[in-house]
């Protein structure tokens, strides 16, 4: 990494704090493209900057894409069921998975699954479509993955995807049916997920609290980068919103607090770096 590529980046007497989406805003939902995303992103932590995913991918596709690219950086997996950061990154007092340190991880989808899936097979039948109830054919052509791709994405620890093929006044039946069991439904790029009371934001706190505690002297800024609905939580609660292009932009939009954001021209992978360009050149005008 070149000087030019750090002081590309730099800002004095300020640390980012990048929380970003994968699919649809990183990397582009058909043609799975980074573009130079990973190399910017490798840019971005040379100049003292932070990089996290906050996605709906599972830890295990996650873990994949880091060590393929050479990554080490916290991440958030299933749109905030669990928290990761790399080994000795938040202490030595954590626990343990693979690689990482768990920050945190909700309950798993193994404690309410079944129970869950017959009430909703039963009441909505005509309605929802289990991923894991689907052919493999179905699988692919949903999720745009095959062979250890697919395998990875269906690796789930803390939500239950599925098809929801019905009007959202039935969809509000279904919510409530979960709310009486502490469950929730997120909206995600290709899928509907259930889950337990969490989100992209109450994941970021965690990784937040800890960046504040153990390092008090540093000024941070946040900034969000998604494409879809289930970014709404992250990007209402960071310092600056930014948004990738794509048809998932309407319903997040519509649901942002404060509608001053970034929304790039191109979809992924370019609208990424745009993002990201337009990030600096704003700090830059504000704070010199």
């Amino acid at each position: 990494m070149g000087i030019r590529d750090i002081m590309k980046y730099g800002l004095k007497d300020m640390n980012l704090i990048f929380f970003s989406d994968i699919d649809g805003t990183i990397i582009n939902n058909n043609s799975f493209c980074y573009g130079n995303n990973i190399k910017i992103i490798k840019e971005l932590l040379e100049a003292g900057h932070y990089v996290i995913f906050n996605s709906s991918k599972t830890f295990y596709e996650i873990d994949h894409i880091l060590k393929s690219e050479n990554l080490s950086i916290p991440f958030i997996c299933e749109t905030g069921g669990g928290v990761y950061c790399p080994r000795g990154f938040c202490g030595d007092n954590l626990n343990k998975r693979s690689d990482y340190d768990i920050i945190f991880e909700s309950a798993k989808t193994s404690d309410f699954h079944m129970k869950i899936k017959s009430i909703l097979l039963e009441e909505f039948k005509d309605e929802v479509l289990f991923f894991d109830d689907m052919s493999l054919k179905m699988k692919e052509k949903f999720s745009g993955l095959s062979a250890k791709d697919l395998e990875r994405a269906s690796m789930r620890d803390f939500s239950i995807p599925f098809k929801w093929h019905t009007v959202n006044k039935k969809l509000n039946k279904l919510k409530s049916i979960l709310h009486d069991f502490q469950l929730t439904v997120i909206k995600g790029g290709r899928f509907f997920h259930i889950c337990s009371n969490f989100d992209k934001y109450s994941a970021m706190q965690h990784i937040l609290s800890f960046m504040n505690h153990n390092f008090p002297q540093q000024i941070f800024k946040t900034v969000g980068i998604g494409d879809s609905s289930n970014d709404i939580e992250m990007l209402n609660k960071t310092d600056y919103k930014c948004i990738v292009q794509s048809i998932n932009n309407i319903s997040l939009i519509e649901g942002l607090s404060n509608k001053k954001f970034i929304l790039s021209t191109t979809h992924a992978p370019e609208g990424w770096q745009e993002c990201i360009e337009n990030v600096f050149n704003q700090i830059r005008r504000t704070y010199g």
